[in-house]
């Protein structure tokens, strides 16, 4: 029997649409695919590029096969799905049917490219990678604009494709929604230093365009001019699944599924991402559910797996940013208010970071960021499951490994900062609290 009739014995799992959720989903599947054979379908051959920036952002190391009629166990093909035949779980394609036992839809939104006025402009491009080296070869500079993880993701990849990049942003710091000030600088630095111009407080206002339709540059709000062939903009919209119009769990826009995001009634069906209602019995509601968590619980949900572990990433969500790894525990917001103390401690080398939340009255963590610095994953669950006291948590620290040859001194240094402010903290606690003892004398 040839090999390749045995690829096609297989189990298939198919993967539509492209977005973060996706992403970790397949982070988390690949570590053990269970015999399956794995296919990504994208809308356009802008959307591999996409899809590169995204595992680059998260971390996923994985070869992923552009050729159609490549066999590979994993790969990435560009078509439209002209129906669904939900019974015999089987996609019409232009090509003709694809079979698959798993399909799973992710209903994020796409950055939007822009090259050309007419839409057709890059119609002759067919596979993921035509598109990619089409920007290879024919794109010299290129605008990204956004403030986003994402927007950084897709600087930094056309960057390293040796194109001139400026990153246009409308704040006046990068992923201020997601990201303290302190680290977003560091950041910004060390994409400065990799080539990634910054522009902050500036938004496109026009499209300079050449003779034939093709952008030539933009102007901003300012008055300014950039010359480009290509404009990236981070806020696109979101997948239009119109082969599923008239069914009962998508109205358009939104997908009604269950806990573990399966389609209502439609075994082997599921979707992840955004704009998902959640069905339990006779109760329907929408859910804000990280989008890591999603797709790390499906996978594990699907190899019938224990969701216990997949619980714990409700609190950690990693990104690889300008070569730094950013990486958020716990019930972390920049948006930190009078109940809680904010430790921040930043290495003379401007390349890592060390941010630690907890209680303002117990001192019980409650947030811990870091950059450039990785945690043993059993330490941090033992740390937040037992709600360990801030002082406790630095102490064990000095016998956590951390993956720098420098750990120890580092240790050192985050430990002596915040012996200081603790002891300051704590002064100010007592004060407080006999301030509170006198007044009831009064």
């Amino acid at each position: 029997m040839s090999s390749s009739s045995v690829q096609n014995t297989q189990k298939h799992l198919v993967l539509m649409g492209i977005g973060l959720s996706g992403i970790e989903f397949l982070k988390e599947w690949l570590l053990e695919p269970a015999g399956f054979r794995v296919t990504i379908i994208g809308e356009h051959p802008s959307d591999f590029f996409y899809f590169n920036a995204l595992c680059g952002l998260k971390g996923l190391n994985h070869s992923f096969s552009c050729d159609p009629g490549n066999e590979s166990e994993t790969k990435f093909i560009v078509s439209s799905i002209e129906k669904i035949d939900i019974k015999k779980k089987s996609l019409l394609l232009p090509e003709g049917p694809l079979r698959f036992d798993i399909l799973i839809m992710v209903n994020e939104p796409k950055p939007k490219p822009l090259f050309h006025r007419k839409v057709v402009f890059l119609s002759h491009l067919i596979r993921g990678d035509d598109y990619i080296n089409w920007i290879q070869e024919s794109v010299r500079e290129a605008v990204v604009s956004g403030d986003g993880f994402v927007a950084m993701a897709l600087a930094e990849q056309l960057q390293e494709m040796g194109l001139k990049v400026t990153l246009v942003s409308n704040e006046s710091s990068l992923a201020k929604q997601s990201m303290p000030e302190e680290e977003a600088c560091l950041v910004a630095k060390k994409l400065k230093t990799s080539g990634v111009q910054l522009i902050f407080n500036e938004t496109i206002n026009n499209y300079l365009l050449g003779e034939e339709g093709e952008i030539t540059g933009v102007s901003l709000e300012s008055g300014k001019e950039m010359p480009c062939q290509v404009v990236i903009h981070e806020k696109g919209n979101f997948p239009d699944f119109f082969f599923l119009r008239g069914q009962p769990f998508y109205s358009g826009e939104t997908f009604r599924v269950s806990a573990h995001y399966g389609l209502e009634t439609k075994d082997g069906i599921f979707a992840i991402g955004q704009n998902l209602q959640v069905f339990e019995k006779d109760s329907i509601e929408n859910r804000n559910i990280p989008l890591s968590t999603q797709g790390i619980k499906l996978a594990r949900y699907l190899k019938g797996k224990s969701l216990q572990i997949a619980e714990t990433f409700d609190w950690k969500d990693p990104y690889q940013l300008a070569g730094l790894e950013w990486c958020t525990y716990g019930d972390f917001s920049t948006y930190w208010g009078n109940n809680s103390h904010n430790f921040y401690w930043e290495h003379p080398n401007g390349e890592i970071a060390f941010r630690l939340l907890f209680h303002h009255h117990d001192f019980s963590i409650l947030a811990l960021a870091t950059l450039g610095i990785n945690f043993d994953q059993e330490f941090l669950n033992n740390a937040f499951t037992e709600r360990c006291k801030a002082l406790d948590f630095i102490n064990k620290m000095k016998n956590e490994v951390f993956t720098r040859e420098s750990s120890e001194d580092m240790i050192l240094l985050i430990s002596k900062a915040f012996a200081v402010e603790f002891k300051g903290i704590k002064n100010e606690s007592r004060t407080s609290l006999f301030g509170k003892i006198f007044e009831k004398f009064l």
